[in-house]
């Protein structure tokens, strides 16, 4: 079964990756409402409602011109990815909301609205983006590109979202570079009280590969999006750093890409990257 990168032939030039729009208000009343949060405790508390907002990208705009030299190809297998993540997500309890193949402007829009929701009934926050990638963590929308760090920054010091969990799914190239691998040898709070906390706080963010490497899917979906999901039903006792563990394991040892008639992308490898502020145990 032969595997797709998901690079993508975006121009990089300031006009596609200048600033987004202004970001969108915090809540209103937001101040009033009370997050409750247990600094002492070891787990974060996942009785309160939960969301996974989806965006996925199939088809890019082939009239654009912020491509560079041809338009990024259809990301195949991206739907099964999917599927699974609602599938996975909605036996755990989430709300999701899916949007597929949106411009720039409307992702931003989006995540604005979802910014100014008011989560303090809510008990974790997840974001899922699939689609292409460059160096830089630059993502892409329909028509162009955005970068991914100002999508984070709307949700630093969210008064709402504070103390609680909030993970991003990338699955997408972070640059052009292929993984050859390495062959070895083997041998045999309180009530009431006030607490502050840093504004980047408890954030996880699981990229698909490592900085300038490409990642990889098939008809049946990404490797590290596949592993996510199932590593998460298999395993529903274990907290979110063991199984992205797991995760990350399985996509190392057990993927290879399979294009035997391109020797230069053939039995190629992919290692997920995972950084993380979480400042408690998370189990779903």
């Amino acid at each position: 079964m032969e595997t797709f990168p998901d690079i993508n032939p975006f121009n990089l030039n300031v006009a596609n990756t200048s600033q987004l729009p202004d970001k969108g208000k915090h809540p209103e009343d937001a101040s009033k409402d009370k997050v409750k949060f247990d600094p002492e405790s070891l787990y974060y508390d996942m009785t309160g409602e939960k969301y996974l907002f989806i965006f996925n990208h199939e088809e890019f705009d082939p009239e654009s011109t912020s491509y560079y030299r041809k338009p990024p190809e259809k990301r195949t297998g991206t739907d099964e990815d999917v599927k699974k993540l609602k599938i996975t997500f909605d036996k755990l309890g989430f709300k999701i909301e899916e949007f597929h193949n949106k411009k720039r402007s409307v992702i931003w829009d989006t995540f604005c609205r979802i910014r100014a929701t008011n989560y303090s009934k809510a008990s974790c926050f997840c974001v899922a983006i699939l689609t292409h990638g460059l160096c830089g963590g630059d993502l892409c929308a329909y028509d162009t590109t955005y970068p991914f760090s100002d999508v984070l920054k709307l949700f630093e010091s969210h008064p709402t979202l504070a103390g609680k969990p909030k993970l991003f799914f990338i699955q997408a190239c972070r640059g052009r570079s292929l993984d050859d691998g390495n062959k070895i040898g083997i041998d045999g709070a309180k009530k009431d009280k006030v607490f502050t906390i840093p504004s980047h706080a408890d954030f996880l963010i699981i990229r698909s590969t490592v900085e300038d490497y490409l990642s990889y899917r098939d008809c049946r979906g990404s490797w590290m999006i596949q592993e996510l999901c199932k590593a998460i039903m298999k395993y529903p006792h274990l907290d979110i750093l063991h199984l992205i563990t797991l995760v990350q394991r399985e996509v190392a040892y057990g993927y290879a890409t399979n294009t035997p008639g391109k020797t230069a992308t053939h039995n190629k490898r992919q290692m997920p990257e995972t950084t993380f502020t979480l400042t408690k145990f998370l189990k779903f």
